[in-house]
């Protein structure tokens, strides 16, 4: 089994999870750790793990097919395991106490959410700021990286409702408008139930 921190207990306690929670039984079977890090395509194509945990569907499933590996992907929520893949910041106590270090925490935190904002309302921008910054080597590549960004992208978006009645779609889930409704231009029309 292929996750990065092997030889450690989190990766064999998550398939365990996930296997008891499906009826299984691990009680004959050997979990033997294989550690490529984050690269869990090439453990896998390379035959040193049958399976990998801790990848995420918006990366490690495109990467392996573009590689030619045949992937399934398990959601962890929908499996016994909660859904840890987040980002979270971390601060020791003294540095909240600090006015100084305390405003740039309050910063940071700021900007990490603008910028998911900005995801969240210009998709289509933020990909090509992506492509301008990191260029593809040719149209392979760049149709892998595009699969994965827009995975990635559908992460981002607001909480999208649909009005039937007038035909709009209605987004909430951004920061700054989080308490009301917003409308959000599209060109696809209302969606259905």
């Amino acid at each position: 089994m292929q996750y990065p921190g092997a030889p450690g207990k989190g990766g064999p306690a998550i398939i365990k999870s996930m296997i008891e929670a499906d009826g299984g039984d691990l009680t004959d079977v050997e979990i033997v750790p294989v550690n490529e890090g984050f690269y869990h395509t090439k453990a896998l194509k390379k035959n040193k793990a049958d399976v990998a945990t801790l990848i995420f569907a918006n990366f490690e499933v495109p990467e392996a097919k573009a590689q030619g590996v045949d992937a399934g992907f398990f959601h962890l929520k929908y499996n016994a395991v909660p859904d840890f893949c987040q980002l979270i910041l971390i601060a020791q106590p003294h540095k909240l106490k600090d006015a100084k270090e305390a405003s740039k925490l309050r910063r940071l935190n700021t900007a990490l959410n603008e910028a998911s904002d900005y995801l969240k309302l210009n998709p289509l921008e933020a990909k090509e700021i992506w492509f301008k910054r990191f260029p593809a080597k040719d149209a392979a590549e760049k149709a892998y990286m595009s699969q994965i960004l827009d995975l990635t992208l559908l992460m981002f978006l607001p909480i999208v409702l649909s009005v039937k009645s007038t035909g709009k779609i209605w987004g909430a889930g951004c920061r700054k408008q989080s308490r009301s409704l917003r409308f959000l231009p599209t060109t696809t029309g209302p969606t259905s139930s």
